[in-house]
């Protein structure tokens, strides 16, 4: 029995002594066959067999090679006797099943001559919860013509991150999303989307996908046993960039609801919701007024909880979104309809006390601009909707948008980085006062300024540390 013991409570690594990994691994297998089929020969099999699934440190691996043996009978000695909630027994029976279902190369006909009919339904589940998540399992699920059953296996299963043939099932994510885990089919999707070829992703339906993620805003699910929830949400917003016209969609809302997953730092930009708001100006309109308060006397601010107001503050103030009004989905950017929107925002904002705020939200969107078609570093458009006389709060926000976007950097103790910013700022002042724009050549030479002062700043302190 110790030597038993030891063969299933230290992990591969810790047992294999080849440099041959492959001849160490065989040999490691053989000897945990043998040491279980003396087991399984003796007298009092099963009491032995239960003193050693409790003793053993990794149980689960009795069950990984007991399901590999061929021996006469060894599920009618196993089941259902250990399908229990014993924490050891479970893991054990559990990889058994899993590993059974392969040594019967998917064939479940031995399933039916255990008088599977017979058993309770939790020993029923905690057998096809085991089983891989396919559809050998599903029609073995249906032939039992148990509702109770069906609602409690979807309701449970947990192994959808691991499909064994790379098809795809639309009937598992519909019964996922009828068992209220939006999550859950999240998660077999994204394992689809990431694990099989085009043919198979091609099967996917984008708008079961968006009904997924939208049903993920609201869920209670419980998210313990995921691992990579965000990278996979990301994964199927990827998707579904890629296969539907999100213009024509409100994929825009479930980016809303999942906003703290995108940025710089996160799975992208949400391409959805960056449309949205670069394209119709009443939308924006309505982000500002929600979020800041009006300028106009007697007018009461909304009330709005944290989490909305966290949203609102990604999208209008933390330039994490590269949002230019006029730029198509195809990222053409179309002046007519900048100017369009431009004036539009300013119009109901103006009427709601909220132009000054508006204003430098958008200076800082600006920053965004194409490159003009003569090769100015700005496009012609928006340079000249800078420069108008009542667009100052407008080219206050694009200096603050311009700053910021430098981001965290590693200080340069010989202000050299800062005086090649200013540098940079006073030569493109230079350039849109050739060409008229003689208010933006101001505010951007006040923008050098803030480089320089803080070049002085860092020099000095450097000879204060010396």
């Amino acid at each position: 029995m110790c030597k038993s013991v030891y063969l299933f409570s230290n992990y591969d690594h810790e047992l294999i002594g080849y440099n041959d990994w492959e001849k160490g691994k065989k040999e490691l297998e053989e000897k945990q066959r043998e040491s279980l089929l003396k087991i399984l020969n003796s007298d009092n099999a099963i009491y032995q067999l239960n003193k050693l699934i409790n003793r053993a440190k990794i149980p689960y691996t009795i069950g990984s090679s007991l399901g590999s043996i061929n021996y006469p009978s060894i599920e009618n000695m196993l089941l259902p006797k250990f399908l229990n909630e014993n924490k050891a027994e479970k893991g054990f029976i559990s990889n058994f099943i899993y590993t059974r279902y392969f040594y019967y190369k998917g064939d479940l006909n031995w399933v039916d001559k255990l008088d599977f009919a017979s058993w309770n339904n939790e020993q029923k589940i905690l057998l096809l919860l085991a089983l891989p998540f396919n559809q050998s399992t599903w029609d073995l699920l249906d032939t039992q013509q148990d509702k109770d059953l069906t609602k409690e296996y979807w309701d449970r299963v947990d192994n959808f991150r691991r499909t064994i043939n790379d098809k795809y099932s639309e009937a598992a994510v519909r019964n996922l999303l009828k068992s209220r885990r939006p999550l859950a089919a999240i998660e077999y999707i994204a394992s689809i989307i990431l694990g099989t070829e085009d043919s198979i992703k091609q099967q996917i339906d984008p708008e079961l996908c968006l009904k997924a993620l939208m049903a993920s805003l609201n869920t209670t699910e419980n998210i313990s046993g995921t691992n990579n929830l965000q990278y996979e949400i990301g994964r199927v917003f990827k998707y579904l960039y890629d296969n539907i016209d999100y213009t024509r969609t409100n994929l825009w809302e479930a980016e809303w609801g999942c906003i703290s997953l995108f940025g710089k730092h996160g799975v992208g930009q949400p391409r959805a919701l960056i449309y949205r708001i670069a394209n119709d100006a009443d939308f924006f309109c309505d982000l500002i007024k929600t979020a800041y308060k009006s300028e106009l006397p007697d007018v009461k601010q909304q009330e709005i909880d944290d989490a909305i107001q966290y949203r609102l503050l990604k999208i209008l103030s933390f330039n994490d979104f590269m949002v230019m009004p006029g730029i198509d989905q195809y990222g053409t950017f179309r002046e007519d309809d900048f100017t369009t929107w431009i004036y539009k925002v300013e119009e109901i904002c103006k009427a709601s006390g909220h132009l000054g705020i508006a204003q430098s939200v958008i200076g800082g969107y600006l920053i965004n601009s194409p490159e003009d078609k003569s090769g100015l570093w700005i496009n012609k458009t928006v340079a000249e909707i800078l420069d108008r006389n009542d667009s100052v709060s407008m080219r206050s926000g694009y200096n603050t948008g311009i700053y910021n976007a430098r981001g965290a950097h590693v200080l340069d103790v010989t202000g050299e980085a800062e005086a090649s910013l200013r540098d940079k700022w006073r030569d493109r002042a230079d350039k849109v006062e050739s060409l008229g724009f003689l208010n933006l050549a101001v505010s951007l030479r006040e923008l050098a300024e803030t480089y320089e002062r803080e070049r002085n700043r860092i020099i000095k302190q450097e000879r204060f540390r010396d």
